[in-house]
């Protein structure tokens, strides 16, 4: 940036790592260089957990995203690789709303067109959308990818190989029957499809009824699509209750043919929060204060106990 100095607009971060200013103007500088012009503006995106996102604003180019993976070792060169693989893939879907990749450097650190919209959190908004939702997952979904081609890891369950109860929770609830019967369970066979792996509202935008960007790709693979409904359905089960998590699966069903749903795929997406069942930072900075640790354990051991009653042999 020939020397100029930038004047960052950054909101504070809920958490670490801090942002320095130099550390802003060298994103700038990179910024400057890729787009053409010096950016006008900068704020830090709250709520991320992986990574440190950046929002920069032009005066006559659209915003740009520059995102810096936060995890600390290897990991950090795979999330970014993971994105990058993942917005390229989705760019061939068509109608879906994803951001366009622009450039990567030093691994770690990614720059894409900034999605406009709004995150959906209320459960009464949440709700009213199930329709477009589900017609948004679906749509991902129709997409069919050769693992090898693509260049993405196959979906294997995430979560503890010991026991599955998170600290703090009895042994005799459904974790515990969780715990003892997951050895005995089957991954269905189906389809494989481009899965997102992290559908959830802090990765949608809308704009009223319509979502406008689908964002966040940097824990895509392929593999059975049920395997990424369950974890948006876990989300909906939190945030707007087992009912929604419900009836969103019927009106997923209604417009695909993957075969029946199996229950399967909620108990594994309850083995992948290990202990994060009870958190719930990222919401909070989003906007849904209201949410306790006792609303989150409580709506996650009502989904356990649902699909456990559902896998009953």
């Amino acid at each position: 940036m020939n020397g100029e100095a930038f004047s960052s607009m950054s909101e504070p971060l809920m958490s670490e790592p801090l942002i320095s200013e130099p550390e802003v103007a060298d994103l700038a500088g990179w910024v400057a260089d890729e787009i053409g012009q010096k950016p006008a503006s900068h704020r830090v995106i709250e709520g991320g957990l992986t990574a440190v996102v950046h929002r920069f604003g032009f005066a006559e180019h659209d915003d740009v995203i520059v995102k810096v993976v936060s995890q600390v070792g290897e990991e950090n060169e795979l999330l970014a690789s993971r994105e990058c693989t993942g917005l390229l893939a989705a760019a061939a879907i068509d109608s879906l709303p994803t951001p366009a990749l622009i450039a990567r450097r030093n691994k770690t650190e990614l720059m894409m067109s900034a999605m406009s919209g709004d995150r959906v959190l209320a459960a009464i908004d949440l709700i009213d959308r199930l329709q477009p939702l589900a017609e948004t997952v679906a749509s991902i979904h129709q997409h069919s990818v050769d693992p090898e081609v693509a260049n993405l890891e196959t979906w294997q369950p995430w979560g503890p190989t010991a026991s599955l109860i998170p600290d703090g929770q009895p042994s005799d609830g459904p974790w515990g029957e969780l715990s003892t019967r997951w050895d005995s369970l089957h991954q269905p066979d189906g389809p494989t499809r481009l899965l997102h792996r992290d559908l959830q509202p802090l990765n949608l935008l809308w704009d009223g009824r319509t979502i406008t960007g689908v964002i966040d790709w940097a824990n895509c693979c392929v593999g059975h699509p049920h395997a990424d409904l369950s974890h948006l359905r876990w989300n909906l089960a939190v945030l707007a209750g087992q009912d929604a998590a419900d009836e969103l699966l019927e009106r997923y069903l209604d417009m695909t043919d993957f075969g029946p749903y199996d229950h399967y795929w909620d108990l594994a997406t309850i083995k992948g929060l290990g202990n994060f069942a009870g958190e719930g930072a990222g919401w909070h900075a989003a906007g849904r204060t209201d949410l306790t640790r006792r609303d989150v354990v409580d709506a996650t051991k009502r989904f356990c106990s649902e699909a456990l009653r559902q896998e009953s042999p």
